[in-house]
């Protein structure tokens, strides 16, 4: 939070399971303003310290353009295990 107690950084879990060892987080937000600053590499650290001795493995998605995002991955030891396109579908 800012000075004034704005959230400007914040990251999720997705899904935990402890029995069958795996993590999903996601939801890794930064405001514009306070970009350049570690805030998610700080939040992702967070995650990552309560995780780790829980579970053995730990994903995540991000779109491979998200230089910023990549490199913020690549320090924790995070490395691309397949691609995936993400869209919209419509059925009945």
């Amino acid at each position: 939070r800012d000075g004034e107690g704005n959230l400007i950084s914040a990251a999720g879990v997705h899904v935990m399971s402890e029995r069958y060892d795996v993590a999903a987080i996601g939801n890794i937000v930064t405001h514009l303003d306070h970009r350049g600053q570690g805030l998610a590499t700080r939040c992702v650290r967070h995650l990552l310290d309560r995780l780790v001795p829980k579970v053995s493995h730990v994903a995540l998605n991000v779109q491979p353009e998200n230089g910023a995002a990549v490199a913020c991955y690549t320090k924790f030891g995070f490395t691309e295990r397949f691609q995936f396109l993400e869209g919209w579908g419509v059925g009945r």
